[in-house]
């Protein structure tokens, strides 16, 4: 059972992500439902993480599931709270097409040249700071916007850095010019 429970846990945040949407649809309460669902989530993204390291169940599966949850339910809260007003409707296109774009190079990366990269500092910071954004805006703290500028910079400093590292990959992976293949 331990070595399913990383996974379960990255898991939840998907179905998170669904709830926040729902929640925020569905009751007159939602701002504290979704935002308490958001910050447990966040929680399970430390726990997760920590236990696959802890009880070496570290997978290439949950490399590329937990970026892709984390992604589902952080575009999830951008959405409601861009729905709410409290939050820019450019900052979720933006990160959704990020998000959305990294999550495909990634899977057509693993299928074509069998290469998983995997999250380091500057993506799990992006996170982190966009997570702090999230709350700042939440609770509409005066010049949050600034956060969620940097927040939205770091993520793009994020992709592009990711961009490079998938890049020089698929080179390293590639037969030099004249080989067999």
């Amino acid at each position: 059972m331990k070595k399913h429970i990383a996974n379960i846990l990255t898991g939840s945040r998907l179905v998170i992500a669904a709830f926040i949407v729902a929640i925020y649809y569905m009751s007159e309460n939602w701002f504290w439902w979704c935002l308490g669902l958001f910050v447990f989530g966040c929680l399970t993204d430390v726990v997760d993480g920590s236990f696959a390291r802890a009880f070496g169940t570290v997978s290439n599966f949950g490399k590329l599931f937990d970026p892709v949850a984390d992604k589902v339910m952080m575009v999830s809260i951008i959405f409601v709270f861009a729905a709410d007003g409290r939050i820019a409707w450019w900052v979720l296109c933006v990160v959704a097409g990020k998000e959305l774009t990294m999550m495909l190079v990634a899977l057509l990366l693993k299928n074509k040249v069998g290469t998983t990269v995997s999250a380091n500092w500057v993506g799990k910071s992006a996170t982190v700071l966009f997570s702090i954004a999230v709350v700042l805006a939440a609770f509409k703290v005066p010049y949050n916007e600034y956060v969620v500028i940097a927040a939205v910079v770091w993520t793009l400093v994020a992709m592009v850095q990711y961009g490079v590292k998938y890049l020089l990959n698929v080179k390293k992976d590639k037969p030099a010019d004249g080989a067999a293949e």
